[in-house]
This record gives C-alpha cells, structure tokens and sequence, in this order.
C-alpha cells in the first residue's frame, strides 16, 4: 500500500542475492515478511491493472526447483503526506506527460527481497512491522493482523 489512491508515486524496487544491511533512519515505515514464489519471475502489480514491472528473482529468471523462499522489506517515508497526489499543483493545470510533480510529492517507497535466511534452528524469520510512524501504515497493519494466516507449504 501507498500513502496517495490514485496516481504515480516514486518507487524502488531492488533484488539482492544477500540480505542487505538494516534499512536507514531516512525510512519511516519498515515491514519485513517472508515471500514464497510461485516462479522464478514475479510482477508488481497495482491495484486493477496489469503488471508494472517483472521481477526475476533466480539469476536470468530460470526456475529452479524448489524455488528459494525469500524475505521482502518495504520501506516507505512521507505516507501520511502523501494523500496528495500531485504535490500541492492542480492536476487540472498539468499536461497528461507532465511527471515534474513527482519531485514535490512528499512520499516514497522501498521493495527489497532476497532469498530468506533462517535462523539457528532452520526456522524462517518471523513477520515483523520493524518501524511505524504514520496512521496510514497503522491501519494497513490493523488490517493485515486480521487476515487469517496463510497456509503452511
């Protein structure tokens, strides 16, 4: 989930072969959870439309078998602020190929994943909300708790 409904918000998506070091202070929000792809390439996909980017997670995409699981940490910064789409300017007064409010929006977001450690016992790391700071993510996280639990693989 992002801070704005509708629009674009600027957005890196990065695959590491190693876990990366701790997300930085600059990240409000910080989720980690485990991941088990069903492919070797998996998409992003926003809400109602078709996917925005393809992620090959295994080198060049190839399947292997069983497939690693992984972990993911979405970070994100300014959520709250970023109910504002267009960055304070009146999306009526932008050309439709006028993306320079994107430099104003005051939201951003994060998408790390690389294949899942466990920990001394050979267990996966448990889901964790490692930093919160904004009533938007408090919610998604009140809503995600509710959810019943995924099945076991």
């Amino acid at each position: 989930m992002t801070g704005t409904h509708s629009g674009r918000v600027r957005f890196t998506i990065e695959v590491h072969a190693v876990e990366p070091p701790a997300a930085a202070e600059e990240w409000e929000e910080v989720v980690e959870v485990s991941f088990v792809p069903s492919a070797a390439v998996v998409d992003l996909v926003p809400w109602g439309e078709g996917a925005l980017a393809r992620l090959p997670l295994t080198s060049e995409g190839q399947e292997t078998d069983p497939l690693p699981a992984y972990r993911v940490r979405y970070c994100a910064t300014g959520m709250d602020e970023g109910h504002d789409p267009f960055g304070g300017l009146d999306p009526d007064e932008l050309d439709e190929s006028d993306h320079t409010y994107m430099d104003r929006r005051p939201d951003r977001y994060l998408l790390c994943l690389w294949p899942e450690g466990t920990t001394g016992d050979g267990v996966p790391r448990a889901d964790a909300v490692l930093r919160q700071t904004s009533d938007g993510a408090a919610y998604w996280h009140t809503w995600a708790r509710g959810l019943p639990a995924p099945p076991a693989r």
